[in-house]
């Protein structure tokens, strides 16, 4: 008996917060129809892609809105996109009810969104890629030449997923992935991106585990193998950094190195947005020495 208790314990928040991501994914999908054309053209778009651990709130948290504030600001010429996945609404803060999701139930719906995406990559990635083409599209279907994608834990897993579908509607979009302690295995769609920056923290557990755990992480002749010959994949370590709380990728708490711990995550996105050769050259004059 007390061996059944601590089962159902271990077993029932398993599998209630699958059970609502699944419906979550769905209701994403029954929205699709909806189009949202841009009215603001860019060459290069920038997005913030995580995995969203509280399903009601339709705006970015405000360490990822003064992140994407920071970009904006010293890369004027892009499109930073500040609207929270899936993208399909801009988001009103003052018309969302302030309640609290316990700390088990956020963790535990993100490692849903991260292990549907790797192992069910085809299913979900679908549904990923629609709601990215439909955000960033042009009038007349145009679509920009470069893609940023700074993807934070289950987002890495997402925008991979997603890769090989938005490849197939736009075959010359240059997809770049900045990853904070992204989560992910090796799919195919590391065969359709230009670059992934893996950026991750001493401390980060979590963003350590799947290297151990997924078989596809370490095997060779894999997608993830061929993107590290190829150099499209690279490994930095951002300080000591943990995968969320105090010393997460975007705490404003001080580091060893004298500023916030947000700041030592903006310095390398800015380092790498700056000096990827995929930038165009009118989107390099407008970057401030």
């Amino acid at each position: 008996m007390l061996f059944i208790c601590i089962s159902a314990i271990i077993f029932l928040p398993f599998a209630f917060t699958l059970i609502e991501t699944l419906i979550w994914w769905n209701s994403i999908n029954n929205q699709l129809f909806r189009h949202f054309h841009s009215e603001y053209f860019s060459y290069t778009y920038i997005m913030l892609l995580t995995g969203r651990s509280d399903f009601r709130k339709k705006t970015l948290e405000k360490d990822q809105i003064d992140l994407l504030a920071v970009l904006q600001k010293n890369l004027p010429d892009s499109c930073v996109l500040s609207v929270s996945f899936p993208f399909i609404e801009d988001g009103n803060e003052e018309d969302e009810a302030a309640y609290h999701i316990p700390f088990w139930q956020m963790a535990l719906r993100n490692y849903w969104q991260a292990h549907l995406c790797i192992l069910f990559n085809d299913t979900f990635g679908k549904i990923v890629a629609r709601c990215i083409s439909n955000r960033i599209a042009g009038e007349k279907q145009s679509f920009p030449s470069s893609l940023y994608v700074i993807a934070g834990s289950a987002g890495a897993a997402m925008i991979l997923a997603a890769s090989p579908f938005l490849k197939k509607q736009v075959p010359d979009l240059k997809i770049i992935i900045i990853s904070l302690g992204g989560v992910f295995g090796s799919n195919r769609g590391f065969d359709c991106i230009a670059a992934f920056y893996q950026l991750e923290g001493s401390n980060d557990i979590w963003a350590k585990l799947p290297a151990y755990f997924l078989i596809s992480r370490w095997l060779p002749f894999t997608a993830l193998q061929k993107a590290k010959n190829d150099n499209r994949y690279r490994y930095y370590c951002t300080g000591d950094h943990t995968h969320f709380g105090r010393k997460g990728y975007l705490s404003e708490t001080i580091s060893v190195k004298g500023i916030t711990f947000a700041q030592l995550t903006q310095q390398k996105i800015l380092e790498l947005l700056t000096e990827n050769r995929y930038l165009t050259p009118e989107y390099r004059k407008t970057l401030k020495p």
